[in-house]
């Protein structure tokens, strides 16, 4: 099983949110229920600590039945703090 750590930061960094670990075969679920629409640029910070632009493309959820679904999903990753 492949997995992701993404350590999730709001505030320009400034509060931790928590380290996700995202299984790679949910987020392509995900893609593949939602598909991928307008790209946005986004911030990183690389486990070396260097930063980088990157463009990340969005998710295309539509809808209140999309919107709850994904919202389910959502809370089914847990943090670890």
């Amino acid at each position: 099983m492949s997995v992701k750590q993404w350590e999730y930061r709001a505030n320009n960094g400034r509060i931790n949110k928590g380290t996700l670990k995202l299984r790679c075969a949910s987020v392509e679920q995900a893609v593949k229920t939602y598909g991928l629409v307008k790209s946005v640029l986004m911030e990183v910070q690389l486990t070396d600590r260097s930063k980088k632009i990157v463009n990340v493309r969005v998710l295309d959820i539509q809808g209140d039945v999309e919107t709850n679904n994904f919202l389910n999903f959502v809370q089914t990753i847990r943090p670890q703090r």
